[in-house]
């Protein structure tokens, strides 16, 4: 077996986990901001791709500092956008979608992009995707779900893939299967094989956080979609997701996006 198919097959396992990867678009348009563009909808709950075509303009996010700049694809993660500033004006191409929660959280696993090199396909599949975004028709659907792939799969790269998480392949997809109870760092650790403290000292050193914070992480990112996408009560949302005490988890919720989950609800049905 030469080299070339040796590593084929050593990244069949990471690609294997999208797969099944649903991403559906929810907005897209090209669009010219100036100095008022700090209005940005805070912790919004979808993700982003940029195609910038001229001036420039700053994104502040939860974790870094975005430049953008004409020539690139950038990609915002969802619940990351704090604030932006725009000195003079910046034209871009944007998309706004969704992912679902298996996807979202096999990102942990493999880090995309920030920033890639954009091309003259990509600022057609832009205007593909504007001119079908609105429609209802199912072929225009699968189109515009294809075409939003094809702009997410640039920010993967080989070489920027941390093969140890992938352990984590099988704890990640028990948490995403079990979000509506109480999940122990101990059953955790037995999918792994391990002794809960190592796990713990092990996830923490991968993810940056602990297992339980990832968990109240991941049950929060899916209430917030829960708040957008269904009638649901506040109530009813809370204990779906394994939290029998409302007060509780209107305070974890208010922590994660310093907003009650109701006035959550308010502000981004009204953008």
């Amino acid at each position: 077996m030469d080299e070339t198919s040796l590593k084929t097959r050593q990244i069949d396992p990471t690609f294997s986990l999208f797969a099944d990867t649903v991403l559906r678009p929810t907005e897209a348009a090209f669009t010219v901001v100036d100095s008022t563009w700090k209005k940005l909808a805070p912790f919004f709950p979808y993700f982003r791709i940029y195609c910038v075509t001229a001036g420039h303009a700053t994104l502040y996010l939860k974790n870094q500092k975005m430049e953008l700049n004409p020539g690139n694809l950038y990609f915002i993660p969802s619940f990351s956008i704090v604030t932006a500033t725009c000195e003079d004006s910046m034209s871009h191409y944007w998309l706004h979608f969704n992912l679902d929660l298996k996807t979202s959280n096999y990102l942990r696993l493999i880090k995309p992009l920030t920033a890639v090199k954009a091309t003259e396909v990509d600022e057609m599949v832009f205007k593909l995707l504007i001119e079908n975004i609105g429609n209802v028709s199912p072929s225009q659907k699968m189109a515009c779900s294809g075409l939003a792939t094809y702009l997410f799969s640039k920010f993967f790269a080989i070489d920027k893939i941390d093969f140890e998480k992938i352990r984590f392949f099988n704890v990640l997809k028990y948490i995403e299967e079990h979000l509506h109870e109480t999940i122990t760092n101990q059953q955790l650790a037995d999918i792994m094989y391990l002794n809960p403290n190592y796990f713990s000292s092990l996830f923490v050193k991968k993810f940056g956080l602990s297992s339980k914070q990832y968990i109240i992480e991941q049950k929060l990112t899916l209430a917030s979609k829960m708040l957008l996408e269904s009638d649901k009560t506040v109530k009813q949302i809370a204990h779906d997701l394994g939290y029998n005490n409302e007060t509780y988890f209107n305070k974890l919720f208010r922590s994660y996006t310093g907003v009650t989950p109701g006035k959550y609800r308010q502000t981004l049905q009204k953008k």
